[in-house]
């Protein structure tokens, strides 16, 4: 196959899964939706195919739906095998074929087949057509989607040729994203509208594969409900109450994978003698958080100094317990080395359990850690009653190196 081959199959793919969204979003009724089931998009009511849907991507300007296209033949074929396996009930089920082709004053075929309710379709123009056109036999390329239709009764073509319609002219890959940003508008603030497709369609995309795939015993069809909750749950995130969780795919690094300058923090763990398992608990929350951090950074989803004011409100409460912990130190009589690292890992443990929000609703507790442990690292909050002492050469190191 060739590169330029492969490059259009792989378009045509992603165009129908992402054609498929569009089409959900859309529908008004409550279907359930399938990827390359019976057809390259099947729409279902209780298990029921109620509109097969075959996707065509063309990047030419003027591709047209010949009367011979083999687009239209090769799907007519696909629909003939469905009938005759008794996969669908053409009577009660719709069969469309979604084209980025366009349909000339020469093409009466897809013309003929045009959704109800257009002036140009005419089932029994079309049935004859397409039965003159089968009989010819004339393109070798598409002979055995001659054959499958021929080979239907008579009744049966009519039947399936009833059923039939074509969408010509339909958006493209690229326009169909646009169709699909539209229908965001209604739910989506402006300036997020390009990060809630993204995460909605990085969503979709994972959901048709493990279709696809069948990961699981028990993968169902995609529900319109299932869709417009995980919709929701986007576009709720960018409320002004919220900031957005990324889905962060990564391995926690071990303390070895991390640079220099992000062991700080671990160092902070190791005087109060934190158990290894709990360290890596750190490290991901850490890691996590800083990445939310910058990519709220980088996405412009932050208000004026808003980090800068969180992490003082971090430092104050911080602040707060680690002098009450002093207080405490203070009336110790005998301040044993493990006396300190009793009383640090005890405020640690009591900042971890804490509830401090950057927003109201952005819950998510690997926020407050995970920066709890940036401020660490930076020497501005630590746990062990000397931390600043202990562990002073290791900024000054990094100082060091970074003049």
């Amino acid at each position: 196959m060739s590169t330029h081959s492969a490059s259009s199959q792989m378009l045509g793919y992603l165009y129908q899964v992402r054609y498929a969204l569009f089409l959900i979003l859309e529908q008004e009724l409550d279907y359930s939706i399938s990827i390359e089931s019976l057809d390259d998009i099947t729409f279902e009511e209780h298990g029921t195919p109620k509109e097969l849907i075959q996707t065509k991507h063309h990047t030419t300007k003027n591709a047209s739906v010949a009367d011979t296209s083999s687009d239209l033949w090769r799907t007519i074929r696909v629909w003939c095998d469905a009938l005759k396996k008794g996969k669908i009930n053409p009577d009660e089920t719709v069969l469309t074929l979604v084209t980025t082709s366009k349909a000339t004053s020469e093409n009466i075929i897809a013309q003929a087949l045009y959704p109800e309710g257009t002036d140009k379709r005419d089932v029994d123009k079309a049935l004859a057509l397409l039965e003159e056109t089968a009989n010819s036999n004339s393109n070798q390329s598409n002979k055995k989607a001659y054959e499958e239709f021929l080979l239907l009764t008579k009744e049966e073509r009519r039947q399936l040729v009833k059923a039939i319609r074509i969408l010509d002219g339909s958006p493209n890959i690229i326009d169909t994203r646009e169709k699909i940003k539209k229908i965001l508008k209604t739910s989506t603030r402006k300036e997020f509208l390009e990060e809630v497709l993204d995460r909605l369609e990085g969503w979709w995309f994972e959901k048709t594969i493990q279709f696809l795939m069948k990961r699981r015993p028990s993968v169902l069809p995609i529900t319109q409900e299932e869709v417009l909750n995980k919709l929701n749950d986007i576009t709720e995130q960018y409320h002004k109450n919220n900031l957005p969780i990324y889905e962060i795919d990564f391995d926690i690094p071990s303390e070895n994978d991390l640079s220099k300058d992000k062991k700080v923090f671990i160092e902070q763990l190791k005087l109060i003698m934190l158990r290894p398992k709990r360290v890596q608990q750190a490290i991901s929350d850490y890691i996590r958080a800083y990445e939310q951090r910058s990519r709220w950074i980088r996405n412009d989803l932050l208000f004026d100094d808003e980090l800068i004011k969180y992490e003082k409100i971090l430092i104050d409460e911080w602040e707060r317990k680690f002098e009450a912990m002093l207080e405490q130190l203070d009336f110790e009589e005998n301040k044993t080395e493990n006396t300190l690292v009793n009383y640090g890992r005890g405020l640690y443990n009591t900042i971890q359990d804490m509830e401090i929000n950057i927003r109201e609703k952005c819950t998510e507790p690997f926020i407050m850690r995970g920066s709890y442990h940036i401020l660490a690292n930076e020497m501005k909050v630590g746990w062990h009653a000397e931390f600043k002492d202990r562990l002073r050469h290791l900024l000054n190191e990094l100082l060091e190196e970074v003049t």
